[in-house]
């Protein structure tokens, strides 16, 4: 065969492997537009013009505000009727047997009351922009609820004044962004939480000027100077998310009051080289002060800010967590690629959510002796987990804390465990991260507290009472990338199957044609 013949072949073949791995390669195609997506698309395009007309509206009428001029739709629709509470109302119930307003469809009612009670069950929750761009003047909340989610009134163009009951400990991101006429916002002292941006844009907010700004339950939610040195007033219990954002801070002092520090507290502060907090502080979000130069600064494999680890940032196969911190915070040692043994002191008592989660070597875990809550997909996908030690002081096990854990066949869980949320145990993903598949292996609680027996009998996973005796820590084995990825349950999704079948053809059609063309050279 000539070289300019081989070349050819060499190529065709090439070009069918490359094809069929371009096939075998998820696909992200464009949406198909529907009327939800439209309707989405229309919401963000009215971001900075006045709010779109509802889609059934049959008239309009204007109204000139001194901050824009604004066309509110009159609609052919019944008003809000007293004896009607859940009208234009959309709901679900949540976790803990609330219900959960999930949307509002606005008919020509000024004024909305959301109700107490539906089907029997409080109302604790207003959902994500489930008043957004709503056109009535106003809203009225109901005492049970406990929580107003991200963007849920966001561009509210009408409403002037509003109560959050007296029970709410949080309101999310954007609550009320760009609520241009929003002069007036009672806030209780239950508030624990205020997101970022919550009434930015609002006249509400242009009110907001104190030097540090307090909110609800001693809350900073912001804070409104820019000294190089600030001393944080005592009293205060929760810093809030960005409340430092871009400050010029050199060093913060924080009293002995605050419990937690949220997200991004201290975000853009990179001056920041001196924090001083009390070692009784309960929670730090890991990015509250990452990036500054206390942090960026620190020779330490362990970022510990009071009695909280922060950060790990060494590679070690064995790792001995030191002894003092008591909280392992939120995915700290998550992904780390090399680690096989992890010990943790009896200091340690919480366990943030993702702490471990996706470290494919890890094998054995000794929990200490005193830690009381795993929090949320803790060691989620630790797909080599063969081995954990409990201790005897655990009350909480979170949602998918060991989902995909599929090396781990027996849990010896002590009697103190009140609580097992969903999944926590012998479950893996399914198609996709919202749905969930009963892995196929022989795992076996072993547990006399009556929570973990009620887990295991709803999710059917076989179980036992607590011997005597607990289980051994095995020997830690050498495994291989390929274990690491091994999944022992139904494999996830069959797109592969015609993705290979037509890579291999394709394949097989460049060999024959190489052979083809052989044979032509010959003749």
């Amino acid at each position: 065969m000539s070289k300019k013949n081989l070349k050819r072949c060499a190529a065709a073949v090439f070009g069918a492997a490359l094809f069929a791995m371009t096939a075998a390669m998820p696909v992200f195609a464009e949406p198909e537009t529907t009327a939800e997506t439209a309707e989405t698309a229309a919401d963000e395009a009215a971001v900075t013009t006045a709010p779109a007309e509802d889609p059934d509206s049959t008239d309009s009428s204007t109204r000139t505000t001194g901050f824009m001029e604004n066309t509110r739709p009159i609609t052919t629709e019944p008003p809000y009727e007293p004896d009607n509470p859940v009208a234009g109302l959309e709901y679900e119930e949540t976790d803990d047997g609330g219900i959960r307003i999930t949307k509002y469809k606005w008919t020509s009612a000024k004024h909305v009351e959301v109700p107490a009670e539906i089907d029997g069950k409080p109302v604790t929750e207003i959902g994500e922009e489930c008043f957004k761009y709503c056109y009535c003047d106003t809203v009225s909340l109901p005492d049970t609820i406990v929580k107003i989610d991200e963007r849920a009134f966001m561009f509210c163009a009408y409403i002037e004044e509003i109560t959050i009951p007296p029970h709410c400990e949080y309101i999310g991101t954007h609550a009320f962004d760009s609520c241009e006429r929003l002069k007036t916002v009672n806030l209780p002292e239950s508030l624990t939480f205020i997101g970022f941006s919550a009434f930015d844009d609002t006249p509400f907010n242009e009110t907001l000027t104190d030097k540090f700004v307090i909110l609800g339950d001693h809350l900073l939610y912001r804070y409104n100077e820019d000294e190089s040195e600030v001393t944080i007033p005592d009293g205060v219990k929760y810093i809030g998310e960005y409340a430092f954002e871009f400050k010029k801070l050199k060093s913060v002092k924080i009293p002995d009051s605050v419990k937690e520090i949220y997200e991004f507290a201290f975000e853009g502060c990179d001056d920041l080289a001196k924090i001083d907090v009390s070692e009784n502080i309960e929670a730090i979000a890991p990015n509250a002060v990452a990036n500054t130069k206390w942090q960026m600064d620190s020779k330490d494999e362990f970022i510990v800010l009071g009695k909280i680890l922060l950060n790990y940032t060494g590679d070690e196969n064995e790792v001995t967590v030191p002894d003092g911190i008591r909280v392992i915070s939120r995915q700290v040692f998550n992904f780390c690629e090399n680690l096989m043994t992890v010990h943790l002191p009896d200091s340690v008592e919480i366990i943030g959510e993702g702490a471990f989660a996706r470290c494919p070597q890890l094998q054995i875990v000794e929990l200490g002796e005193n830690v009381q809550v795993i929090g949320r997909k803790a060691f989620e996908s630790c797909r080599l987990l063969s081995y954990v030690r409990f201790g005897h002081q655990l009350r909480e096990i979170g949602e998918d804390a060991f989902l995909e854990c599929y090396k781990l066949e027996s849990a010896y869980l002590p009697d103190t465990v009140e609580t097992v949320r969903s999944h926590a145990f012998g479950y893996q993903f399914g198609d996709d991260a919202d749905t969930y598949l009963k892995m196929n292996t022989p795992l076996k609680l072993y547990a006399n507290s009556e929570a973990v027996r009620a887990y295991a009998e709803e999710a059917d996973i076989e179980h036992a009472p607590l011997p005597d005796e607990e289980n051994t820590k095995p020997e830690l084995s050498i495994s291989t990338e390929a274990d690491a990825k091994e999944k022992i349950g139904k494999p996830l999704g069959k797109a592969w199957i015609p993705a290979a079948i037509l890579g291999g053809i394709l394949v097989l059609v460049g060999g024959a044609a190489a052979v083809m063309q052989k044979k032509r050279s010959k003749d």
